[in-house]
């Protein structure tokens, strides 16, 4: 479990630097949406 805190760590450091995209960078996407359902009408 340490060493996957450590990778996800070094993941997010990467991206947030610049250094490093995320997949969904890599694939084209630069927006994204985010909803939230609370279950009311």
């Amino acid at each position: 479990m340490e060493t996957l805190a450590d990778d996800l760590f070094r993941y997010v450091m990467e991206v947030s630097s610049g250094r490093g995209r995320t997949k969904n960078e890599q694939w084209g996407y630069r927006e994204i949406a985010v909803f939230k359902d609370s279950g009311k009408l």
